[in-house]
C-alpha cells in the first residue's frame, strides 16, 4: 500500500491514473474497489456478531483463556477489515485531496491490526501447548487477570510496531508538518510485519509439532475417563490449526507483493512508475485477498466450535426458543396430568 503511493506521488491525485488507464482496465479497478468496499463491510459485521457470540458462551469453560483469545482474535479481524474499509474510501473520496495524516494513520492502524492478529495466533498456540503439557497446572497458569493482561501486552506491542513510523521522521526538514516528515521517511513500519512475520510463522510450527507428538503419546496411553476431554483438546487444536493456516493462506500473497515491491522500489524505481495501473489493480486484489481470512474466521468459529453455535443461536433465536420451550414443557406436563 505505502510502496505504491510513495512511488507515485509526483502525480497530484488519482485522477491522473485514471487518464492513463484502459477503459477495460479502469472498470476492473473500481470493481475491484466496490468488491472490497462490501467484503470488509461483511467481515465487519461477521467478527461483530462473532464477538458478541462468543460473549454469549455458557459452559463449564465459559470465558477460558482460550475463549478470551478467540474473542480478541475476532475483534482484530473485524478492526483489520475496518481499516482496509476507511483505506479505500480515503482513496475513493478524497483523490484529489487526500490528507496523508490520515492516510498514515490508516495505514499504521492496518499494520497494528495484522500483528494483534499475528500475536494472538502465537498467543492461542502457547495457550494449547500449557493445556497439553501442562493440564494440572493450566487453570492457575492462564487465570482470568494472567490473560488479561496477556492480552493487552498483545495490543501494546501490536500498536507500538504499526505506529513505529510515527517515531522516525527526527531531523527531516522543518518545512515540512509532522504527517509529510512521516510520509515522507523511507522507514516503513510493514518492515515489522515482514520480519516478526516469519519468526512467528516458524515458532508455532514448533509450537504444534511438539503439541502433536505429545498428544500421539498422551492418546495411546489414555484412559477410558478422559476420553472426552481428549477429544476437545484436539478439535481445539485442529480449529487453530485450520485459523493459522487460513490467515497464512490470505496473508502470504500480500507479503511476496510488498517484499517484491521493496526490493524493485530499491533497484529500479522507474520500473514501478510505469507499471502503476498494474500494481493498483494488483494492489486491490491482494487486500480483497487478505480480507477473505476475516471473513474465514467466523465460519470456522461456527462450524468446528460447538459452544459458539449455541451461543449463536442464543443471539438470534433468544425469545423464540425460550417460548418454545414453554409451551413444550407445559403440553408435556399436561399429558402426564
Amino acid at each position: 500500500m505505502d510502496i505504491i503511493n510513495n512511488s507515485t506521488n509526483s502525480t497530484n491525485s488519482n485522477s491522473s491514473y485514471f487518464g492513463e488507464f484502459p477503459n477495460s482496465s479502469k472498470f476492473l479497478y473500481e470493481l475491484l474497489t466496490i468488491a472490497a468496499l462490501i467484503v470488509s463491510t461483511v467481515a465487519i459485521i461477521a467478527n461483530f456478531l462473532t464477538a458478541l457470540a462468543v460473549r454469549k458462551v455458557k459452559s463449564t469453560s465459559a470465558m477460558s483463556s482460550h475463549f478470551r483469545l478467540v474473542l480478541n482474535l475476532a475483534i482484530g479481524d473485524g478492526l483489520l477489515a475496518l481499516s482496509v474499509l476507511f483505506h479505500h474510501l480515503n482513496q475513493s473520496l478524497n483523490s484529489h485531496s487526500r490528507s496523508k495524516c490520515f492516510y498514515m494513520i490508516i495505514k499504521s492502524l492496518n499494520s497494528t491490526f495484522l500483528l494483534l492478529i499475528l500475536f494472538n495466533l502465537l498467543a492461542m498456540a502457547t495457550d494449547h501447548y500449557f493445556a497439553v503439557f501442562k493440564p494440572l497446572h493450566y487453570p492457575t497458569i492462564f487465570t482470568k487477570g494472567r490473560t488479561t493482561i496477556l492480552i493487552g501486552l498483545l495490543w501494546a506491542l501490536s500498536a507500538i510496531s504499526g505506529f513505529s513510523d510515527w517515531l522516525t521522521p527526527l531531523g527531516r526538514p522543518k518545512k515540512l508538518n509532522y504527517c509529510q516528515k512521516v510520509y515522507w521517511t523511507k522507514y516503513n513500519e510493514e518492515y515489522v510485519v515482514f520480519v516478526l512475520a516469519p519468526f512467528c510463522f516458524v515458532l508455532m510450527t514448533l509450537v504444534y509439532i511438539k503439541v502433536y507428538g505429545e498428544v500421539k503419546r498422551q492418546r495411546n496411553r489414555m484412559e477410558a475417563g478422559g476420553a472426552n476431554e481428549m477429544l476437545r483438546n484436539n478439535k481445539a487444536l485442529f480449529t487453530t490449526l485450520l485459523i493459522i493456516v487460513t490467515f497464512a493462506a490470505c496473508w502470504l500473497p500480500l507479503c511476496f507483493y510488498q517484499v517484491t515491491l521493496i526490493v524493485i522500489s530499491q533497484v529500479n524505481a522507474k520500473l514501478l512508475l510505469d507499471r502503476t495501473n498494474l500494481l493498483m489493480t494488483l494492489d486491490k486484489c491482494i487486500y480483497n485477498i487478505m480480507l477473505l481470512n476475516s471473513i474465514a474466521d467466523p465460519i470456522i468459529y461456527a462450524v468446528r466450535m460447538r459452544e459458539v453455535r449455541k451461543a449463536y443461536r442464543r443471539l438470534f433465536c433468544k425469545r423464540p426458543i425460550r417460548s418454545f420451550d414453554r409451551l413444550r414443557y407445559f403440553r408435556i406436563g399436561l399429558k402426564r396430568n
